[in-house]
């Protein structure tokens, strides 16, 4: 993160007034988001309806806020379900030039995204990488994925989507709760009315949410484990208990994992980069702490010729009442779909 980002993320969240100077910039930005928006809602814009169930998984506000792991754990229910979900996602800091790509085990991070293949790593459901909703969702359903969940999107309108899961950051709640540039959100707070859930990673006391709180659930991300990158040995987290380490991470939300880090007793050592870098040699500390970084992070350092760098390897957990009444309403789509196909 440059000097300047940190400067705008702390106006944002810290409540600074001299971020007011944006605001004509705000108020064009919302302009052109509802006049785009108009242009969807009346046909003058295509949007794009797949054969098979999309749900979206997204925010409303910019920087990390735990949609990756929820991404996840949503795949896993659906598999236990029965269903044979694929994932689409744009694939963010990949250089591929061809798309639309499916991931495979040659795929490489700076082939596809470091995303990417923490999902395909961790889901082994068929993850199609394309900016171009339409035709990575055509790709998924040719694949035979009968249900497609797109890993952000909430903005990309031209794909139509059956269920919304909007994700917010318990800790960093709304910020100064406006539009970018001014604050973080990406849309108005009155876009949660038309979606379906809510969830609050950490802390529930957005009181903002108030109002939504029928749909609103609390989102539990915990560490699980420590891996060895190379060796993929395992040891358990208790070890980082009074013990120095460097933790190396480059996420939209460094702080939450440091923070992570901090709850389970070391002495963190940061080294903060931009979200998505592509990491060399040089930024490994050459002292011999030891070296934590995140899972997103260990697909890319893993191709440098090094050992003993750990991730914390995490786990969310979703509330069984999201569960029953997500497969619920699946299986009410699904149903309405075949009807209207059969006539």
């Amino acid at each position: 993160m440059s000097k300047l980002e940190k400067i705008i993320t702390q106006a944002w969240y810290q409540n600074k007034k001299w971020i007011l100077i944006f605001y004509p910039l705000e108020l064009f930005f919302s302009l052109a988001q509802k006049i785009r928006r108009f242009f969807y809602n009346t046909g003058l814009f295509k949007s794009y309806r797949a054969d098979v169930p999309v749900i979206v998984v997204g925010n409303i506000l910019v920087g990390g806020t735990g949609k990756t792991p929820l991404v996840m754990e949503l795949v896993s229910v659906l598999k236990s379900a029965g269903y044979s979900p694929g994932i689409i996602t744009r694939g963010y800091g990949g250089e591929c030039k061809k798309y639309p790509l499916v991931v495979n085990k040659q795929s490489t991070a700076r082939e596809v995204g470091d995303e990417a293949i923490l999902l395909y790593r961790n889901t082994q459901a068929p993850v199609v990488v394309d900016s171009n909703r339409k035709r990575s969702a055509n790709k998924a359903t040719q694949l035979g994925c009968d249900v497609i969940v797109s890993d952000d999107g909430l903005q990309h309108l031209s794909l139509k989507r059956d269920i919304e899961i909007v994700v917010f950051d318990g800790q960093r709640k709304l910020g100064n709760e406006h539009l970018l540039p001014v604050g973080p959100l990406r849309e108005n707070t009155n876009r949660l009315n038309s979606v379906d859930f809510i969830f609050i990673n950490g802390k529930q006391n957005i009181s903002l949410l108030q109002q939504w709180k029928f749909k609103s659930f609390r989102l539990d991300i915990k560490p699980v484990t420590l891996v060895d990158i190379s060796s993929k040995k395992e040891r358990g987290i208790h070890s980082l208990k009074n013990k120095k380490i460097h933790a190396l991470v480059a996420i939209g939300n460094p702080l939450r994992f440091i923070q992570t880090l901090k709850f389970l007793g070391a002495d963190v050592l940061p080294h903060v980069f931009d979200d998505h870098y592509f990491f060399t040699i040089n930024d490994i500390p050459k002292d011999k702490l030891p070296v934590i970084v995140t899972e997103k992070d260990a697909v890319k350092i893993e191709v440098l010729p090094l050992t003993g760098i750990e991730y914390l390897k995490i786990s969310a957990q979703l509330p069984e009442a999201f569960k029953i009444q997500l497969l619920k309403r699946l299986s009410h789509l699904i149903s309405f779909n075949k009807n209207r196909l059969e006539k």
